[in-house]
């Protein structure tokens, strides 16, 4: 009788323990596995799928239309000459999307301190056309309470969507549980063209402002004007400070040059004087 007992007793927990392996070994690899993910018969890769968006950089955005919160048609065009962060939601996301989101709201105050608000706007785009609707945006707007002026919740038609997401190189691929798709942020120079691609569900400060700052400021030296030669000292001066999380001036940075150029004129003085001393031989 105990060995008729015990027969099944074994045989039950024994396949307990190898279902819940079998769970462990499921969850260790979507983490850190091959970069797939396998959803009602679609593999969406996201090796591949950062390709593509790293394939993007440089390509002009098409100047496409939607319509925002408040029912107003808005285009890509209107924003030209200013730097746009685009992040394409969905919102019936309950995890990622929102997390992009109020990642996206920190980095964003301390962008606006180091660079200025009115020096970028801000496009969050829903992607899924039959739920993100103008109501819809409007309300996931308000629930993340967003109140900054230049950063509009998006709506669009399919076949916008898609050209959109072309364009920027953003992938995304239905799933059980919605859609497959990169934590990412593109960012657009002044004339529309995709600039650089942000990834993360939480966003790393400098890998969000510190591109900011090239756009803003000018990443190629301009020393013909002095407006050209302020925007290159907030370029190189403004500096990343881990220990408070936030942009600071660095006055080393001038003192520096400071140095540097009394350096120059005290070498320059010398050799003049002694140039003279031998053209009169002295």
């Amino acid at each position: 009788m105990p060995g008729l007992f015990f027969r099944p007793f074994w045989a039950i927990l024994a396949v307990l323990w190898f279902s819940g392996a079998l769970t462990v070994l499921s969850a260790s690899a979507q983490e850190h596995g091959t970069g797939h993910t396998e959803t009602a018969g679609l593999v969406f890769n996201r090796d591949a799928a950062l390709e593509i968006s790293q394939g993007a950089i440089g390509r002009p955005v098409g100047d496409y239309q939607f319509t925002d919160s408040d029912g107003k048609i808005v285009s890509l065009s209107d924003f030209h000459g200013t730097p746009v962060a685009i992040n394409l939601i969905y919102t019936s996301c309950s995890h990622t999307c929102p997390m992009i989101v109020e990642s996206l709201k920190s980095v964003v105050k301390i962008s606006d301190r180091t660079i200025g608000a009115e020096n970028l706007v801000i496009l969050t785009i829903g992607f899924d056309t039959q739920v993100d609707t103008p109501r819809q945006m409007n309300a996931y707007k308000s629930s993340h309470n967003v109140s900054r002026d230049n950063w509009l919740f998006l709506s669009a038609d399919e076949a916008t969507i898609v050209k959109l997401s072309r364009d920027l190189g953003f992938q995304f691929e239905s799933s059980p549980y919605g859609f497959d798709h990169l934590a990412q942020v593109t960012l657009l120079d002044r004339s529309g063209k995709v600039y650089y691609q942000i990834y993360g569900q939480t966003l790393p400060t400098p890998n969000f402002v510190e591109p900011l700052k090239r756009l803003v400021f000018g990443a190629a030296a301009n020393f013909s004007s002095l407006n050209g030669i302020l925007n290159q000292v907030q370029l190189f001066c403004t500096i990343y400070n881990p220990n408070t999380g936030r942009y600071q001036f660095d006055y080393s940075f001038i003192f520096t040059i400071i140095i540097g150029l009394l350096c120059l004129s005290l070498v320059a003085i010398f050799l003049v004087r002694e140039f003279r001393k031998l053209r009169h031989g002295i």
